[in-house]
């Protein structure tokens, strides 16, 4: 029964990340997403975070700078066509975002990505263990893996078209 439940939910997840990653060139909310899955606003937010180990907010801001990232990394586009390109609304939100999550300017990534191949993946790993939470038994948050958080990951990553990047 419990795995049951447990499948329902975790697809409601994966078929909102999907959704957020579809829609991550406009602005989206954390209300958006819980308008959109069906379920109460402050339901889906423990149930996301349940399932990924990510708060919806921070999964949101952390696809948005993995995209940036990308770009900065693989495009010749000006940072500000790309900040306007990924739904930023001005260049100084995109680089007071990518200093709090990369403590570092897009300019100065750019920089480092171009410098070095392999700085881009091993960034992306390195952010996402950084910003990943799980509760443990005591109520406390700490920083890890889950298997929840491969499974939505992995089922993420199967979706036809899209990068596994």
């Amino acid at each position: 029964m419990y795995a049951e439940k447990f499948n329902i939910r975790l697809s409601v997840v994966i078929e909102m990340i999907h959704w957020i990653n579809k829609n991550l060139d406009r602005t989206i909310q954390a209300k958006d997403v819980t308008r959109q899955s069906g379920y109460t606003h402050w339901h889906f937010q423990r149930l996301f975070r349940e399932v990924t180990g990510y708060t919806l907010s921070d999964y949101i801001r952390l696809s948005r700078i993995l995209m940036v990232a990308h770009a900065l990394a693989t495009s010749p586009l000006k940072i500000t066509h790309i900040c306007f390109d990924h739904g930023f609304p001005s260049q100084q939100a995109l680089a007071r975002l990518f200093r709090q999550y990369c403590h570092c300017t897009p300019t100065e990534f750019r920089r480092s990505a171009r410098d070095n191949p392999d700085f881009l993946s091993s960034f992306t790993g390195a952010l996402l263990k950084q910003h990943r939470h799980n509760p443990t038994a005591t109520g406390k948050v700490e920083r890890g893996h889950c298997l929840r958080t491969r499974l939505a990951v992995s089922a993420i990553n199967r979706e036809p078209g899209r990068c596994a990047c």
